[in-house]
């Protein structure tokens, strides 16, 4: 399984979160478990919150599959395509991080990974080893705005754009043109 992550990452990732396999943290990163727990802590409460948000989205990707299978049923489409909604509840976490690293991208030119609303979430409380059974479903949300001012922030990425009114509301937009776009290629693709 090692070569692939190291596929997936590139190599430059201390650790990775592939739901529904686990959690891997490269090889040269365990020696922190004996030497540096403190290190070896943070990296596998990160991974941690991010297995949180995988499951949390894995239960929105079931709801739109199922959504979908009903349509494709009520439209007597082929029942093949029904096989391609297994996928999606795997896939909704990775189509969604994509899609807002794209758009972070231009919001958020060179800090674009740590303004992820996932990541931000993580990169925040992983030095917070209790965070995860105070945590409430979708709590990665509240992260997708920011501030650099923040103190939480502060000191972990410096150099975060605040994201003013009229870039969020150009940022829901992108979203929600995205969602309709996906959904309408779906339907057509059947």
């Amino acid at each position: 399984m090692n070569w692939f992550i190291r596929l997936i990452t590139g190599g430059w990732a201390a650790a990775i979160t592939l739901l529904p396999f686990g959690i891997y943290i490269q090889e040269k990163y365990w020696k922190y478990k004996e030497f540096a727990k403190n290190i070896w802590d943070r990296i596998v409460n990160h991974e941690s919150i991010h297995w949180k948000q995988q499951k949390e989205m894995l239960f929105v990707g079931i709801f739109l599959s199922l959504i979908t299978g009903v349509i494709f049923l009520l439209l007597k489409l082929s029942l093949w395509y029904l096989l391609l909604l297994i996928l999606i509840p795997f896939a909704f976490f990775y189509l969604w991080y994509l899609i807002e690293w794209f758009i972070r991208l231009f919001v958020n030119w060179g800090h674009s990974y740590y303004a992820i609303g996932f990541e931000h979430e993580s990169h925040v409380n992983e030095g917070d080893l209790n965070y995860l059974t105070n945590r409430k479903w979708f709590s990665w949300l509240k992260f997708m705005k920011y501030d650099k001012y923040d103190q939480k922030v502060q000191g972990l990425v410096m150099g975060f754009m605040i994201i003013k009114p009229w870039r969020k509301l150009i940022l829901y937009f992108i979203y929600l043109t995205i969602i309709v776009l996906l959904g309408i290629s779906i339907i057509i693709l059947v």
